[in-house]
């Protein structure tokens, strides 16, 4: 309850001297609307989803499967039911656009700097209604693998990692690689992860015939992983929801792995110089294809991109390079008072 929550804030506060603070995905507006009374220092926020600019579900059409392109407004009423891009039941749309209204027109004001992922997410949230220089880009930090040279496999594997629902575009890769699969009988996909769309993605593995190509692995943990990563050429990051930035790429090639995935969100922002792998068109089944082949088929243009990949995300987005701009960012608020 706001009473509850207000109280713990209180005594947080009366308790330690804090001169800043930073909310990390709340939007609840009695609340904030206490604490940017209450508290007479720096507020930041973090917008980690296109949420605090859109009261559906991330700016993503789900009955057409397609990023949503129009800025928050009285349409979003019509496209929920429309676009199933949205809770329908009336009262939880209307809590969750006024929350939208809310962010928009007066907390994003009212916060001293609003950070986000990717210049993706700075541009919905200009978009959406946000004044640019509230905005800065800080991508997720990534941290190093523990074992930093893993042995390039000796036989070739793919892997994917993440979501097993329709937004990660787990059946596109499949139906995109089923004939990839089939001429190569030798060749395995990985699919580490588990969602509401395990039932339907198993059927289609099934249909295709491709049970003993195709595992599902379930959630694995972190030291799990590293198995997963020594064994795979090549990773695939076929999302056609628009990543806010997309993390799994990043960590591959963090792991000398090279990634190959569709354009969409802030995957662009890590992938689009193709150092460490090959971006394609979003939901292009063919050219997913190709790309997936020619790596195949060039294990060492494959190996180098993997070396590549990892130079360019362990130099730019390393945790000690982003926690610098953190800690940069909160001591310009501590001069400026």
């Amino acid at each position: 309850s706001l009473e509850l929550m207000w109280a713990q804030m209180e005594k947080l506060l009366e308790e330690e001297d804090y001169s800043l603070i930073q909310i990390h995905g709340l939007s609840f507006p009695a609340f904030l609307r206490r604490l940017f009374a209450y508290f007479p220092g720096p507020i930041l926020r973090y917008m980690h989803e296109p949420r605090m600019v859109c009261p559906g579900h991330g700016k993503y059409w789900y009955e057409r499967e397609s990023p949503c392109t129009k800025p928050w407004g009285l349409h979003c009423f019509v496209h929920t039911y429309q676009e199933m891009c949205a809770p329908r039941h009336p009262s939880k749309l209307w809590h969750n656009w006024k929350n939208t209204q809310f962010e928009v027109r007066e907390a994003s004001q009212r916060y001293q700097k609003i950070i986000v992922g990717s210049e993706y997410m700075r541009r919905e949230a200009i978009d959406g209604g946000i004044a640019a220089d509230k905005l800065l880009v800080i991508p997720p930090p990534q941290v190093l693998p523990k074992i930093e040279d893993l042995p390039w496999p000796e036989t070739p594997r793919l892997l994917f990692i993440g979501r097993l629902a329709k937004t990660k575009g787990v059946d596109v890769m499949i139906k995109a690689l089923a004939s990839v699969l089939k001429a190569r009988p030798a060749l395995h996909l990985d699919l580490v992860g588990d969602g509401i769309g395990r039932t339907e993605i198993t059927t289609l593995i099934n249909k295709l015939e491709l049970g003993n190509q195709i595992t599902l692995h379930g959630w694995k943990s972190g030291e799990e992983m590293l198995r997963f990563y020594a064994c795979a050429s090549l990773v695939i990051f076929p999302s056609m929801y628009p990543e806010a930035f997309g993390n799994v790429g990043p960590e591959a090639m963090l792991h000398k792995r090279p990634v190959i995935g569709f354009d969409t969100g802030g995957v662009s922002e890590w992938l689009g110089n193709g150092k460490g792998g090959i971006m394609v068109p979003r939901g292009d089944e063919s050219a997913l294809k190709e790309a997936t082949v020619y790596l195949l088929d060039h294990p060492e243009i494959a190996r180098n991109m993997g070396q590549n990949g990892h130079l360019y995300i362990s130099s730019r987005f390393n945790v000690e390079v982003v926690t610098k701009t953190y800690l940069s960012l909160y001591h310009s608020f501590s001069h400026k008072a």
